[in-house]
């Protein structure tokens, strides 16, 4: 067989032409472009939704620690359940609380851990209260007590001071009430 120079196919990139895009009508092209965004909104806010509603119970338990740490009663009375605070006739909680509850144990942990108290937390298990548990803990609080949902947290925290740190672990139960998460009951020891 003889190679002849003209059967072989040349190709040079000159000879290749590349469409540089599919074209769609404006239209089509800004449709397809508004349904792609919303689409990543939709996204992001669904996944804001779910981050925000997984921590928003955990935000008692850390206004607790907060108000532990700077013997502030008006945080720690905003971690309370409205039958708690409603029960407050003539006093205010945040009042009550800072002074004979707040102020003492700081004091005492500045004297078991130093200056400078710093308290942080993170949780370690989280179980909803089935229907069962939820009327249980209903009975216990009183009729005043609207619980929507509850769950039974376990946090470990570490309480750092100027000449020592010490981590300890600690069961809470937050639950829902009036639209605000709250803490179930007030805890009998601070710390």
């Amino acid at each position: 067989m003889e190679n002849n120079s003209e059967d072989i196919l040349d190709i040079t990139a000159e000879s290749v032409t590349i469409k540089e895009r599919v074209h769609l009508p404006p239209k089509k092209r800004a449709l397809l472009i508004l349904s792609v965004t919303a689409a990543i909104i939709v996204l992001a806010a669904a996944l804001i939704a779910v981050f925000t509603v997984r921590n928003a119970c955990v935000k008692p338990i850390k206004q607790f620690f907060r108000s532990v740490e700077t013997a502030d009663g008006e945080i720690f009375a905003e971690c309370l359940p409205p039958w708690v605070t409603d029960d407050f006739k003539g006093e205010r909680p945040a009042d009550y609380y800072e002074e004979n509850m707040l102020k003492e144990s700081l004091a005492e942990l500045e004297e078991d851990y130093g200056d400078r108290i710093r308290l942080s937390m993170r949780e370690e298990q989280r179980v909803r209260l089935d229907e069962s548990a939820l009327n249980g803990l209903k009975k216990q609080l009183g009729d005043d007590a609207e619980i929507a949902k509850a769950y039974d947290i376990v946090v470990s925290y570490t309480i750092k001071g100027s000449m020592r740190s010490e981590t300890k672990r600690r069961e809470f139960v937050v639950c829902k009430s009036e639209g605000k998460w709250v803490m179930a009951k007030v805890p009998n020891t601070i710390l």
